[in-house]
């Protein structure tokens, strides 16, 4: 095993290190993404790296720019009505990477297509401000009742719930692109500033700057490498610069790099709107004992945790939604009591031998957080968690098919709202739950914060679904995120946001 590690370490020094300095000279960009996508199709992307390469690849009615404000993008100009629920957007002359017109089609189209109930589409409640969107996920309303109309080739009108604030934002998430079922060889037809050109499985996915991109004179590189390197391998290949950038949003730089980073100085910091947590399988015994999920939660010490994984520069939470989504609220008290957690356990009167399964993907900090907590639960309570590492495919696959009692997640806002992390757990349906939890309560509270609210009453609507998570446990929240990253010297214009954006279109390398 070990030598067939060493062996596919050296052939990604080797992908991503070859040429070196004639692809310099060409532009060339390489970063570590970690792990590979499952997608290359903006609505099926789920992940913050498969959001990523969604953006290289594509774009939007709108595109968050080097200010950190969502600008028009291909949309050339809109109008709204006095009630701001009615959109009219006018497209801009543009072109798929193979020649053909983008239409306002294409993107009534995606959405459809996004929302019908079995598509697998992660973020399709994105979708739901379109008129009648969440109806037609749940198969209530037929895609033809959608809110979204090509008017002609190059006008588009969509019809809201409801005034949404920041809905050029929200047009700027990859779930509200257009894509297309074209194909160039093996790859999806793309309107976005990089096309692919190979793929490497399992080592690295090659892009090129897109000849046919309608801003094409604004981006400067002319070849991406997205590279799946090992935490522990990232950083030397940093320091012998075969990697322009190691860390957040893409990659998790380990923690022994950490201690060493931090010494020198080296690292950058962006904030992150971006919570790690453990989901609960309530479907299976004894999870599904709330009293069982409050236990085990107690008998965490998420402050020692951080400072295991992260070297403390991480924020220990149990609040599912990060602080700065909280409306200026009290951040929710630590609770870790190892003495009422094994008080709380030993009444369950469980049999001897109970033995948890505890998964995550492979890669980033998950081993050693999953390492953590399954040492801690063991010291605590005295049981046992079997650890199972898996490939993204896997993990997700045994997510939707509940085969786990614990899993190891993230959520990273797609808006900036805290009701995008609390949405989640509306419903025991909702493509992002994975728990079989659901309450009466909190799904009615959900619906009404899906229309229109004043301030003070949205407010409180939303301190009670946090209460709600609080008492009935169906995710044990850990730490918050910070971006904590390196990029080569020579490298700007790499446009970053709190919501887990890296967008290359203004990227140079100088």
């Amino acid at each position: 095993m070990k030598r067939s590690l060493l062996l596919s370490s050296f052939f990604l020094l080797a992908s991503c290190g070859q040429h070196k300095q004639e692809e310099r000279s060409q532009h060339r960009l390489a970063i570590n993404i970690g792990g590979e996508p499952q997608s290359l199709y903006p609505a099926e992307a789920g992940h913050v790296v498969e959001t990523n390469i969604a953006r290289m690849l594509f774009d939007g009615l709108s595109r968050v720019g080097p200010t950190g404000k969502a600008e028009l993008a291909l949309a050339e100009s809109f109008e709204m009505d006095g009630s701001q629920t009615i959109y009219r957007f006018r497209l801009r002359p543009a072109l798929w990477s193979d020649g053909e017109p983008v239409r306002a089609e294409d993107f009534v189209r995606s959405w459809k297509e996004a929302l019908l109930p079995n598509a697998n589409s992660t973020l399709a409640s994105l979708l739901y401000v379109l008129r009648g969107a969440e109806k037609i996920k749940k198969g209530e309303l037929v895609a033809e009742e959608l809110g979204a109309r090509a008017l002609d080739e190059t006008t588009l009108e969509l019809m809201l719930e409801r005034p949404i604030t920041d809905f050029l934002e929200r047009l700027a998430q990859p779930v509200f692109f257009a894509s297309c079922h074209r194909m160039q060889g093996e790859f999806p037809v793309v309107n976005g500033p990089f096309r692919p050109t190979a793929w490497e499985r399992g080592s690295t996915l090659y892009l090129a700057r897109n000849q046919h991109y309608w801003d094409a004179d604004s981006v400067k590189l002319e070849k991406v490498e997205l590279c799946v390197v090992e935490a522990n391998t990232e950083l030397m290949l940093f320091e012998r610069g075969e990697l322009d950038w190691v860390g957040s949003p893409l990659s998790s730089i380990s923690v022994d790099a950490l201690r060493h980073l931090l010494q020198k100085g080296h690292l950058e910091r962006f904030p992150f709107l971006g919570t790690s947590f453990l989901r609960s399988n309530t479907s299976r015994f004894p999870i599904s004992c709330r009293e069982a999920r409050l236990a085990l939660s107690l008998a965490l010490d998420r402050e020692e945790l951080v400072q295991m994984v992260a070297e403390g520069m991480l924020e220990p939470t149990c609040s599912l939604a990060p602080l700065a989504l909280r409306q200026g609220k009290e951040p929710f008290p630590l609770i870790g009591d190892a003495h009422e957690g094994k008080r709380l356990w030993s009444q369950l009167a469980l049999p001897e031998g109970v033995e948890l399964k505890m998964i995550y993907r492979m890669g980033g900090r998950g081993h050693r957080i999953a390492q953590a907590v399954q040492e801690r639960w063991r010291q605590v309570l005295g049981i046992m968690v079997q650890l199972q590492p898996l490939e993204s495919g896997c993990y997700f696959q045994a997510l939707r098919a509940g085969d786990f009692d614990f899993a190891f997640c993230d959520w990273i806002a797609d808006v900036a709202e805290e009701e995008n992390f609390l949405e989640l757990f509306s419903t025991r349906e909702h493509s992002g739950n994975h728990t079989g939890w659901e309450n009466r309560e909190y799904r009615e509270l959900m619906e009404l914060l899906q229309k229109e609210q004043p301030p003070e009453v949205r407010a409180r609507y939303l301190l009670r679904c946090e209460e709600i998570l609080a008492e009935e446990m169906p995710v044990l929240p850990l730490f918050e995120y910070v971006q904590l990253f390196m990029r080569s010297k020579d490298l700007s214009g790499v446009v970053m946001t709190p919501l887990g954006g890296f967008d290359l279109k203004w990227a140079e390398k100088r």
